[in-house]
């Protein structure tokens, strides 16, 4: 998988780490070798009504006619009306301010969103993104929802969706496994790579987490690295799975909380440090030349650590 280089970020780390969280007992049996599933997922045939709340309709209608709208855009000689089409859930959905629609007003958000429009300022980008989503979700609104409307060709795709599986009932049942959560996965690259053969795929793996959910992230992570070694080559091609696991967390694998503070999502510095460096640099050799220069010519916006937190955060 491909991974933000070091030097790149290591002024963004912070310094207080999040104490381990204590194991559970999901994650023990955990199969670890990829092995394809034909058998009916059953996330995939749950209803909405029973699985999501009323202003989950709302935002993704609104969502849907973002994209319809950006399927109307004039195209470019190579094709594509967009540069960058950002897909996923709470995570993707906080640059933008909101969640599920709802704007957010605190200070972090604000700056959150003001940090996603000043970098983005030269790209054409559009978020459809839900807070709350799991695999199933994301799959359903862009092969049933309208959330990819023939005429909308993104230059680039970036899939950050997978962490709020592990609180689905039939997950935290047993009822489903961690291949369940990783076929919905192919399922999904497997749609977007047939409906825009010519666009590049960004996979991000599972963020890290701090909460009683952390043990899955590795299991789940090591089998989407799997899945994607085991995809036919004409799906591989013109698809990277991102590795920006590793600048959330401590040399010895403790979840920075400077980064993260709630133990799931990124606060400002985490933020950026993640659409900056694990997306944008990703994409940028897949974007017109200079397109991406302007989102790099200023420094963290949320400002480098003292010399005093990169030493506490050496000693961890």
């Amino acid at each position: 998988a491909a991974a933000p280089n070091p030097s790149a970020v290591e002024s963004a780390v912070g310094s207080d780490a999040a104490a381990p969280a204590p194991p559970t007992e999901e994650a023990e049996p955990a199969p670890r070798r990829y092995v394809r599933n034909l058998a009916p997922n059953l996330a995939l045939h749950r209803t909405y009504e029973v699985d999501r709340p009323p202003q989950w309709f709302t935002w993704q209608k609104e969502l849907a006619q973002r994209a319809g709208e950006a399927a109307e855009k004039p195209k470019a000689p190579d094709g594509a009306n967009l540069d960058i089409l950002l897909l996923g859930d709470s995570i993707t959905e906080r640059l933008i301010g909101s969640s599920m629609g709802m704007e957010r007003e605190t200070a972090d958000w604000d700056k959150i969103y003001s940090m996603y429009q000043e970098t983005t300022a030269g790209l054409d980008t559009l978020v459809l993104a839900i807070s709350g989503d799991c695999t199933h979700h994301l799959f359903r609104r862009v092969s049933e929802l309208d959330e990819l409307p023939v005429g909308l060709v993104p230059r680039v795709i970036n899939v950050l969706i997978g962490t709020n599986d592990f609180r689905m009932p039939l997950f935290e049942s047993g009822e489903e496994t961690y291949l369940d959560i990783v076929e919905r996965l192919r399922l999904l690259i497997e749609f977007l790579r047939g409906a825009l053969p010519e666009t590049q795929l960004l996979v991000q793996e599972v963020f890290p987490r701090g909460d009683r959910q952390e043990a899955h992230v590795a299991v789940l992570n090591d089998l989407v690295r799997d899945m994607v070694d085991a995809l036919p080559e004409g799906t591989r091609r013109r698809l990277k799975l991102v590795d920006c696991t590793r600048p959330f967390l401590t040399s010895n694998g403790k979840l920075l909380r400077s980064l993260m503070p709630d133990l799931l999502h990124p606060n400002l510095m985490g933020s950026e440090l993640w659409l900056k460096h694990c997306v944008l640099d990703q994409a940028r050799a897949y974007l017109p030349e200079g397109k991406i220069e302007d989102a790099f010519e200023n420094t963290m916006h949320a400002g480098a650590p003292s010399e005093e937190e990169q030493t506490r955060s050496q000693g961890q």
